[in-house]
């Protein structure tokens, strides 16, 4: 397995879900470059560059972007909300 395939089968809550979530929010913190997010969080299979064999780097689901996603923006809310009580 590769690909979406391995990056469906994991579960929610398991340690390589956790794993696959830092990674992403340290992507979605540290605002990377476009070239990062193309070589390594390959999320779709359009920018992949050989549709038919396995991909390079790592493979989200899109339920991982998401909860990743809700995750930097909660934190973010949180960060506005405190600097605007001092």
């Amino acid at each position: 397995m590769h690909g979406e395939d391995l990056a469906n089968s994991i579960q929610r809550g398991s340690l390589d879900w956790e794993r696959a979530l830092r990674c992403i929010r340290y992507a979605l913190r540290t605002a990377p470059s476009p070239d990062l997010w193309k070589r390594v969080l390959l999320v779709a299979p359009c920018y992949r560059p050989h549709p038919q064999g396995p991909s390079a780097g790592a493979v989200f689901t899109s339920k991982m972007i998401c909860e990743a996603t809700i995750d930097r923006i909660v934190e973010l809310l949180k960060l506005t909300n405190s600097d605007g009580d001092n």
